[in-house]
């Protein structure tokens, strides 16, 4: 390894060097599915071998944390941590856009829109996956105005959609307390009278037009979760394996 003036690369600008290359050898694999389910350890435990080939190890001599070591660690996790689209990803974002789009069929009886938040999510995700750096993450000036612009267009469209479901109800409050007091009465085993009886088929039926709470909570719940695949850097299938590791070393996990 050579300076730009031909002499040879040492100490510090030796190892930052080693990293780079280090980082360019690898990072292609986080875009695959590794058979090799040790891979990601494997390859840290090189790079710490060759810190300790340099004479740089994790304590000093007098038992004190070596300051050096932590900065070439963290520097090797930055480079190597990413957006890694595993087959546990792909599945978990299906599952999501699934149940999304059942929720969706049920939420136009009493939503005023033949919008589908599924579809939309999807088109989004397609737009994006065509156009990413070696990072993973999307690119702006290859998107063109015309994709940024469909993308902005349907992610308000979401909003609007995901407003409309925070007020979408079949039943009022005063129908909803109702029908829960029947309810309760229900699995209390109390008999109903035949006004009851009746008013309790009516609020079920309209009840049945809608979202009921519960499916409101967890259309919300999905947003929020589709939202955090699509912002992390770092997903969960590669940092739980990665954060093990890192305690091993004693070093902080990747949050």
């Amino acid at each position: 390894m050579r300076n730009e003036d031909g002499t040879m690369k040492i100490g510090d600008e030796k190892i930052k060097t080693e990293i780079r290359l280090e980082h360019r050898t690898l990072t292609g694999k986080f875009y695959e599915t590794v058979d090799k389910p040790n891979s990601i350890q494997e390859s840290f435990n090189e790079f710490i071998n060759k810190l300790e080939s340099e004479n740089i190890s994790q304590l000093n001599e007098d038992g004190t944390a070596n300051d050096a070591w932590t900065t070439y660690v963290e520097e090797w996790i930055r480079q190597n941590t990413r957006t890694v689209y595993t087959d546990a990803y792909y599945t978990r974002r299906s599952e999501l856009f699934d149940e999304l789009g059942e929720l969706n069929e049920k939420a136009r009886g009493s939503v005023e829109s033949e919008f589908d938040v599924s579809d939309a999510y999807s088109e989004i995700y397609d737009i994006l996956g065509m156009y990413r750096d070696d990072q993973g993450q999307p690119i702006p000036e290859e998107l063109g105005s015309d994709k940024i612009a469909r993308i902005k267009e349907l992610q308000q469209k979401i909003n609007n959609y995901q407003e409309s479901v925070d007020s979408t109800s079949s039943l009022t409050s005063e129908e909803r307390t109702e029908l829960n007091t029947y309810n309760d009465m229900i699995t209390d085993q109390e008999e109903l009278n035949d006004i009851q009886k009746e008013r309790f088929k009516q609020l079920t039926l309209k009840d049945s037009e809608g979202l009921n709470g519960a499916e409101i909570v967890r259309m919300k719940n999905i947003f929020k979760e589709l939202r955090e695949l699509t912002s992390k850097k770092v997903t969960d299938y590669y940092l739980d394996e990665l954060n093990v590791l890192l305690s091993a070393f004693q070093l902080a996990p990747v949050n």
